[in-house]
């Protein structure tokens, strides 16, 4: 049987494994057979060897029939390989999103819970990312679709060629899009296409006249109308008056912060990021408000010692992640706040700290709901309202 290496060029991948998966499947043709063993073998040390072994997996949906000899050789066991299948595929780079529990990407066209444009994207990013250079070295395109702009922020493990940023330069300038590139860790993210922006990323929450800016990998909620809606709802729950002391934890960008400020006398929001303690401080800035300020702390490790919690809160807004706040509540009788609404994307933290609330801290569960950010999908948001 015929054998055919794969020298290592990390340019050579995914279109050689095409090939390999062709010359099987003749192989198999020309004996008659129904099924047919292909084994594939990396350069030693090669990072990239095993997520080859995953996209074909992936591509061709023969988990099942993978054999991991070592790190950088394994046995496939292809039955009743379909030529035409397994051609299409590794031509047509996959781009789509991960299956749940599963290595899997999706093989789609487009997508009808994504916002326009990028909701009919797919294929062209699909064409785009195959021509390039360093496809196999691309493993994650993220998307940020603002009231403004679209961005595209293409994971990059190795410089794109000159050749490779005219392609997706191009592709910004056809679909109106902003390219951006991340060599490494979210600080080298970088603009490709245009060469320079008149305003940064940004969406507007038009019931309070509140603009938010925001980068491209920062982060944002996915469902902007159901944002609005939720932010609205919140604050009406809240209902702060021009007097009143308002706790934002876990403020982020200042989604909440700056609405809230719009209404009550002093906003305080808390979080343990710089970066977006300094996005929420600016956007207080852009917007003129001048009754918000925003800190840096981290709230997983609070005592309720600290000294900025004791300046009399009268109302908390939690929106914390999956985790939830359970340092917060712990200590919440510390705060004086009378009413708190929690915001939650994990009902069962949620449930959790409710929990403490009412049984420990001398609180009652008003009222409680969902809101269903996420369509299509078992997840929502929850929010609830707790007074003393």
């Amino acid at each position: 049987m015929d054998a055919m290496p794969l020298n290592g060029s990390r340019s050579d991948d995914p279109r050689r494994l095409r090939e390999l998966i062709h010359k099987a499947s003749s192989f198999a043709s020309a004996y008659d057979l129904t099924s047919v063993m292909v084994g594939m073998s990396g350069v030693e040390g090669d990072l990239m060897f095993p997520e080859m072994v995953d996209y074909v997996g992936s591509a061709l949906r023969i988990d099942d029939g993978i054999f991991r000899l070592t790190r950088e050789r394994v046995i496939f066991f292809l039955a009743d390989a379909d030529r035409q299948r397994a051609e299409e595929i590794m031509e047509r780079l996959l781009v789509g999103f991960r299956e749940r529990h599963a290595p899997y990407i999706t093989d789609m066209h487009r997508c009808e819970v994504l916002a326009e444009p990028v909701d009919s994207m797919i294929d062209p990013l699909s064409e785009l990312i195959g021509g390039l250079s360093i496809s196999a070295r691309l493993p994650q395109v993220e998307l940020a679709v603002a009231d403004n702009a679209v961005a595209l922020v293409f994971r990059v493990l190795d410089p794109p060629t000159d050749d490779d940023a005219a392609l997706l330069s191009e592709f910004g300038k056809q679909h109106d899009v902003r390219i951006y590139l991340q060599p490494r860790g979210l600080d080298s993210v970088t603009l490709l296409y245009p060469e320079s922006v008149s305003e940064p990323l940004y969406y507007e929450l038009p019931e309070f006249d509140i603009r938010i800016a925001f980068d491209a990998v920062g982060f944002v909620q996915v469902n902007s109308e159901i944002n609005r809606r939720m932010v609205s709802r919140a604050i009406e729950l809240l209902n702060p008056g021009p007097d009143d002391r308002v706790l934002d934890m876990y403020c982020g960008i200042g989604n909440f912060s700056l609405p809230l400020a719009r209404h009550a006398g002093t906003v305080l929001g808390v979080e343990g990021d710089a970066m977006l303690v300094q996005a929420a401080t600016e956007n207080a800035a852009l917007n003129g408000i001048e009754n918000a300020s925003f800190r840096q702390v981290d709230l997983s490790g609070i005592d309720g010692s600290e000294s900025w919690l004791k300046e009399g809160w009268d109302q908390i807004l939690l929106d914390p992640a999956r985790s939830g706040a359970q340092e917060i509540v712990n200590h919440v009788e510390k705060y004086g706040a009378k009413r708190i609404v929690y915001v939650s994307c994990h009902p069962g933290t949620l449930a959790r700290d409710a929990g403490t609330l009412v049984n420990e801290k001398g609180y009652k569960c008003e009222a409680a709901g969902i809101i269903d950010m996420f369509p299509h999908t078992a997840h929502v948001e929850s929010i609830a309202v707790f007074n003393k």
